[in-house]
């Protein structure tokens, strides 16, 4: 299991330099494989990875689209993705890589979150 830190302040002040990386390296023992973040402004994400899916070799996450809108760290697996992966391309989607949290992320680009199939009650704040 990967491990994963987030920062958010709703006041808007900006995250400390060098907060998340002290968040992930609590964590360490998790980060195996890498230790990734992300940050802007007032948000900031990281992850340990741990690889345990051929598909994982490909992604590295924090995972952000094209514009940064939507950035995504996640520690799951995708079991339809052969009929995920043709429904999001069908739609438009540009799929970079195999890695299912590629998937996850389009999908919810692609419908949102009200809509997106693969969409919990634990994505949604």
């Amino acid at each position: 299991m990967s491990g994963i830190a987030g920062i958010i302040h709703f006041d808007g002040a900006p995250v400390l330099p060098g907060l998340i990386e002290k968040m992930t390296s609590a964590m360490a023992y998790r980060a195996r494989m890498a230790s990734n973040h992300w940050v802007r402004g007032s948000v900031a994400l990281g992850q340990c990875m741990l690889r345990t899916t051929p598909e994982s070799l490909e992604e590295t996450q924090p995972l952000a689209n094209e514009d940064e809108s939507l950035v995504l760290v996640m520690d799951g697996r995708v079991d339809n993705w052969e009929e995920l992966r043709r429904d999001l391309r069908a739609r438009g989607a540009v799929l970079r890589s195999r890695s299912d949290a590629e998937l996850v992320l389009r999908a919810y680009e692609t419908w949102g979150a009200t809509a997106c199939p693969i969409s919990t009650a634990t994505s949604r704040w």
